[in-house]
């Protein structure tokens, strides 16, 4: 199993998923969304959880969390 952190750099939040997460898609997203502007990231892959979610917090973004479709 792998973990992705998705870090959404305005809105200030790093969300830990799974990666065969629909949603991570082993660290690629979801297909046609994403705009011009590089404004998130995926980072990873982490062979553990707990990896994962120390590498969220480290990105200094005030939210952490699973994700909510995944639960990490």
């Amino acid at each position: 199993m792998s973990y992705y952190v998705y870090a959404a750099y305005p809105n200030q939040w790093a969300t830990v998923h799974k990666g065969d997460c629909p949603h991570c898609n082993e660290g690629r997203g979801q297909e046609g969304l994403g705009g011009k502007l590089k404004t998130t990231d995926w980072l990873g892959p982490y062979t553990t959880r707990e990896e994962a979610f120390d590498r969220a917090r480290s990105t200094g973004l005030r939210t952490v969390t699973g994700g909510g479709h995944c639960h990490p």
